[in-house]
């Protein structure tokens, strides 16, 4: 798969020389997602800051913002748009693998994006063993099934929240040819 995500190095390479994130509350200021390519790329930035010391497990050892960026454009050429859904596949790690809150991808990128990156993450909490089994009964739950007596809140995957989560596994499959 060929790769066409925008630059996002120089930038990693200008916040490393400071060791501190850009601007605002947290280090970030709110996105407006009335400008969609700044939007998108304040996404890329931030997910490119909290996954920069991250690397891919396996072989290639490549850097992790290359697997968000790569999920994000698994949607884009599956012809969704949506740029709520591609932001929440750039940051659908971040609460899951790096100090990122909740609240401060609220505050940055609202409530649509955020309310889409929670439902696709995992409870770190768990054992991996429960997580994995809980991504299983997650995807095939429908609105008319009962969740888990042990996750009694689970609910139903969202249209986009399935989107997300099939481009993220899609990526990891062709990850395995490589």
């Amino acid at each position: 798969m060929s790769r066409e995500y925008p630059d996002v190095f120089d930038t990693l390479r200008a916040m490393e020389a400071t060791e501190s994130s850009p601007g605002g509350r947290n280090g970030w200021v709110k996105a407006n997602i009335n400008e969609p390519d700044i939007f998108f790329q304040q996404a890329v930035d931030y997910a490119a800051w909290k996954h920069k010391k991250q690397k891919r497990k396996g072989g290639i050892q490549e850097s992790y913002i290359n697997h968000v960026l790569g999920v994000s454009e698994i949607i884009r050429r599956a012809g969704i748009e949506d740029l709520p859904t591609r932001v929440a596949a750039i940051l659908h790690d971040t609460v899951e693998d790096t100090d990122a809150t909740e609240e401060e991808i609220r505050y940055i990128f609202g409530d649509e994006v955020t309310d889409l990156v929670m439902e696709v993450t995992d409870n770190k909490a768990l054992p991996g063993w429960r997580r994995k089994e809980l991504q299983l009964i997650h995807a095939k739950l429908s609105s008319s099934d009962a969740p888990p007596d042990d996750e009694p809140h689970m609910k139903p995957l969202s249209y986009k929240a399935r989107v997300i989560k099939a481009a993220d596994k899609l990526y990891n499959c062709n990850e395995l040819s490589l």
